[in-house]
């Protein structure tokens, strides 16, 4: 009796249910037969012609009478034509007002959402207390599902699409629950047979997907169908079965997308379903070659997709579209990637195979130019990933730079500007693998060749293959294209610096290795040997770079060379071993004149280019000070260890020669920076050099300091009468000089 009455209720439930959906349906009729009466009524009757009475010839003037002439009125003003505003675009599902969108979508998306929660509350009502046998239960929602779908597509061909749409979704969601709940409450079936009633249900789901136009209903297949193997999981895993499920599934979908173009998400959403899939099953699976050839079958089924879409010039979503074959691409290598990363040469192989595919489509295929140059630019990142899988950091640098000079010169041919930006690109990972290679720059010792080894032969490449690029875009204008030819100039000339400077380092460690207990001496030939070779290449840099006119090498032969005279200054301070010392025959005496050499020559070449380059006069002023100053400083340090030579050879008990020769150095110093200055002051009033004159000047009150202070107080008296003699005479002349020749030179310029 109580199951009697619990199927009333039931009934009297779905007759409800049905009854809602008649009204709502005779209510939808009313309103299209109100709306149609209305549209009748507001449109205007046809102007009828009036009845033309029989014309009337004009009476002709008498003989005698004038003619009179026609009366000639003003003449009407047409009003200028009212600018009609633009209407605001709207989107489509807003093109009948926001009460249709609303009524008309909203709630019938509502309902079938809630039509689908109250039956399944209901149904689990019921089924918790006994009322419905569970085989009864699983053909009730069936034929619930069927029902639904069967209905919307009546209301469908009564035009009422958006109604019919939310019913067959409706009716899909609960067929896939019926077939879940009759496997896994219920274990009435078996998986396979579960298997294959959700894929019809996939398959019914796209089917009326297609009939209905909707791409509503196809994203619930879509969920249906990539949810299946987890809903139908029973913990062991059929690698075949599901792997096959999978790619006929995908098939499946991209065959609906590829009918509907304009259900532009559907792809990728499958794309990411698959490749999920594949990975879930990859962290459990062992078997490599079957996971392979699913990888390899899933990546031709979208390629083959993604060339259908390439093929239409009018296809719609188009960014999305290449975004998505960019992502395809990426997952393809990743997966392939982690099936072989333990073979890298195999992987590699398969990269290049891959690449090559991808170069064939694009060259044989009559592809649209925008999916054309992505798949031009996929195949070369696969031919230039396979580099690495196959060769260590130095050979792939040097690869990849002469393959970006090849690039370049190609995209110049062929006034390709995608292919300068790769050649760029892969120019700038190049120099980032070549930088991150800094324990593999510290060579061994016992088997390190010096100029004859993989790095020398990766920085050289490398460097000729970006000097290579800078000269061939010297001929392409464009403001973009002259930052990247700076930039490549620029990353030649520090490329270089880099492997002079790491070879000279191995050469010593190895010297270091041959002659232990030489550190000090190989440490201080070092630096100063670095600081020498440092200078030789700014001064080629700064001559090429004044010659023909190229500044980026200009500001990095400059800036070399300033971090040359850094390291040479510090370094030079003390001579090391100071038995070794020759005066003015030594190597720092050999770079840092040398170097002031260089400074004052880029002064003097720089006047040249004055007019060119506004910055050239302010660098003119610079140099020759610090051409000064390192000469000031080799001059002192050359004087002071003269002397501190001989004091060091004295023995230690010999108290007045040490005295004396003290009294001689700080004397002889004090000398030397007189007529240094006298120097710099007789250059500074002979060139018009102002900076110079304000130089000498410093150091002439150094000079006074120095003797007025230091000697005073520690010389003895027949040094100090030589020190301030000296000083006096140097000081007047260098007065009466100003005096008596004030005209002859610019006290401003």
């Amino acid at each position: 009796m109580v199951a009697l009455l619990i199927f009333l209720l039931f009934f009297l439930f779905l007759l409800l249910i049905v009854g809602t959906i008649v009204l709502i349906v005779l209510i939808s009729k009313v309103n299209r037969l109100t709306e149609r009466l209305e549209r009748l009524e507001t449109i205007p009757s046809p102007p009828r012609k009036p009845i033309s009475s029989p014309s009337v010839p004009a009476a002709r003037p008498q003989a005698g009478e004038r003619e009179k002439p026609p009366v000639v009125g003003p003449t009407p003003v047409t009003p200028p034509p009212k600018r009609e505003t633009p209407k605001k675009k709207e989107h489509p599902w807003l093109k009948e007002g926001w009460e249709w969108f609303i009524g008309g979508r909203l709630l019938n998306r509502i309902g079938a959402l809630a039509l689908i929660l109250g039956v399944g509350f209901f149904l689990k009502y019921a089924f918790d207390r006994n009322w419905i046998t569970e085989s009864v239960r699983v053909w009730t929602g069936g034929a619930l599902g069927i029902g639904l779908i069967l209905l919307g597509g009546r209301f469908r061909r009564k035009g009422m699409t958006v109604f019919a749409q939310g019913l067959v979704g409706a009716g899909l969601a609960i067929d896939y629950l019926a077939v879940y709940a009759s496997f896994n409450f219920y274990h009435l079936i078996p998986q396979p047979a579960a298997l294959f009633l959700m894929s019809l249900v996939t398959a019914l789901a796209f089917q009326q997907a297609l009939r209905h136009d909707s791409i509503a209903v196809s994203l619930l297949g879509w969920a249906g169908g990539f949810l299946t193997p987890f809903l139908l999981s029973t913990g062991e895993v059929n690698e075949v079965g599901l792997l096959s499920y999978m790619a006929l599934l995908a098939a499946g979908l991209l065959l609906v997308s590829l009918k509907k173009e304009k259900w532009v998400p559907l792809p990728p959403l499958t794309l990411i379903g698959t490749y999920f899939i594949w990975l879930s099953v990859r962290e459990i699976s062992e078997n490599t070659l079957l996971l392979f050839g699913f990888l390899t079958l899933y990546w031709g089924m979208f390629l083959a997709a993604e060339v259908r879409f390439g093929r239409n010039r009018q296809v719609t979503g188009r960014v999305l579209r290449q975004a998505a074959a960019a992502v395809h691409a990426l997952m393809y290598f990743g997966g392939m990637f982690l099936l072989f990363h333990q073979d890298q040469q195999l992987a590699g192989w398969i990269s290049l195979g891959v690449g090559l595919v991808y170069w064939l489509i694009q060259w044989k295929l009559p592809l649209e130019k925008g999916f054309a140059t992505q798949m031009e630019l996929t195949a070369l990142t696969f031919a230039g990933v396979a580099v690495p899988l196959w060769f260590s950091p130095f050979p792939t640098v040097a690869l990849w730079g002469l393959g970006a000079l090849a690039l370049l010169w190609q995209g110049r041919r062929k006034s390709s500007p995608h292919l300068r930006i790769f050649a760029s690109i892969l120019y700038m990972v190049a120099f980032l693998r070549l930088l991150s290679q800094g324990e593999a720059w510290m060579a061994p010792v016992e088997t390190h060749l010096p100029l004859w080894n993989l790095r020398a032969l990766a920085f050289l490449l490398l460097a000729g293959a970006a000097a290579g690029g800078a000269l061939l875009l010297r001929r392409i204008r464009g403001e973009a294209w002259s930052i990247i030819q700076g930039a490549l100039q620029t990353g030649w000339v520090m490329l270089l610096f880099l492997w002079m400077t790491v070879e000279t380092n191995d050469w010593f460690r190895q010297r270091l290795a041959e002659q232990p207990g030489s550190e000090t001496a190989l440490n201080f030939t070092h630096l100063m040997g670095l600081a020498g070779i440092w200078s030789l290449y700014a001064l080629s840099l700064v001559w090429v770079g004044l010659k023909k006119r190229m500044y980026p090498l200009l500001f990095s032969g400059t800036g070399i060379l300033f971090l040359s005279l850094v390291v040479g200054g510090i370094r030079g301070l003390m001579y090391q071993p100071l038995d070794a010392y020759l005066p003015l025959l030594n190597l720092r005496f050999l770079v840092l004149g040398f170097s002031a050499a260089v400074l004052l020559g880029v002064s003097f070449q720089l006047r040249h280019h004055e007019s060119n380059a506004p910055w050239a006069k302010s660098i003119r002023v610079i140099l020759p000070l610090l051409a000064s100053l390192v000469l000031f400083e080799l001059f002192t340090v050359e004087t002071r260890d003269y002397f501190q030579q001989a004091l060091e050879r004295l023995p230690s008990g010999d108290t007045e020669a040490s005295h004396l020769l003290f009294n001689m150095q700080q004397l002889a110093i004090s000398g030397v920076w007189l007529l240094y200055s006298i120097t710099l002051m007789a250059v500074g009033i002979r060139r018009r050099l102002r900076s110079l004159r304000i130089l000498a000047m410093g150091l002439f009150g150094l000079t006074i300091l120095k003797i007025f202070i230091f000697d005073l107080s520690f010389l003895d008296t027949l040094y100090r009468i030589f020190s301030f003699i000296g000083l006096g005479l140097i000081l007047l002349a260098v007065s009466y000089i100003y005096q008596r020749y004030k005209d002859r030179f610019s006290l401003t310029g």
